[in-house]
């Protein structure tokens, strides 16, 4: 009976978690853009909360890429997406193109979705606009900036592990480009992840709503 109580009440939760993630309103900024043949990303913003939902796309045979803090591998933030699911990383400073990424200490995602259709593998991954060790979305986001640099990559197989990749966007010239507007530019920018406070109360007071729901249910 216990042991039922306690499935019931995770199955409830998670539920819960993910209808609070679903309420969110995104408005896309950067809509199905390629620098790559085969990848491709989506940005979008949800304004109220400061969290920003990337969509990034690719074959389902081959794990793929897609950094976002520069137009070079050296040090830049990266998703990588493969057949374990979605991880995010950053290059090392000194990174010329074999060098793999390595994963953040702490991760800034709060969903990670991925799902394979049609020998498509697409990861619709939720963070908040600026967050430990991650890159800043802040600017680009809320409008100070218009662009952000990024690189894109395919690898040779299904995981990332088999490093270099076998292809690579075209160094120095790529560029997402906005098409949000901001009503008016902020004053200040956040050091820390506004929402997360949000998130974990909405988390802590859904669990808990979902015991008393579960208790009654018995």
């Amino acid at each position: 009976a216990n042991l039922d109580f306690i499935m019931r009440a995770l199955f409830f939760w998670f539920l819960a978690i993910a209808i609070l993630v679903a309420k969110a309103d995104y408005e896309t900024c950067v809509s199905d853009t390629s620098i790559l043949t085969g990848v491709s990303v989506s940005i979008a913003r949800d304004e109220a909360n400061q969290m920003v939902q990337i969509t990034l796309m690719g074959p389902a045979d081959k794990w793929f890429g897609h950094g976002f803090d520069g137009l070079v591998m050296a040090d830049n933030y990266v998703f990588v997406v493969d057949d374990r699911g979605v991880s995010e990383r950053r290059f090392p400073p000194n990174a010329t193109g074999t060098e793999a990424p390595s994963e953040l200490d702490t991760t800034s995602i709060v969903s990670a979705l991925v799902t394979v259709n049609n020998n498509n593998r697409t990861a619709v991954i939720v963070r908040p606009y600026s967050a430990t060790d991650a890159f800043d979305f802040t600017p680009f986001l809320t409008c100070p900036v218009s662009y952000i640099e990024t690189i894109a990559a395919i690898g040779i197989g299904p995981t990332q592990e088999t490093f270099p990749a076998s292809g690579h966007a075209p160094p120095g010239t790529n560029h997402l480009y906005s098409t949000c507007v901001c009503s008016e530019a902020p004053t200040t920018m956040p050091t820390e992840a506004p929402t997360a406070g949000c998130l974990t109360m909405h988390t802590f007071i859904s669990f808990y709503v979902v015991l008393i729901l579960c208790w009654f249910m018995q």
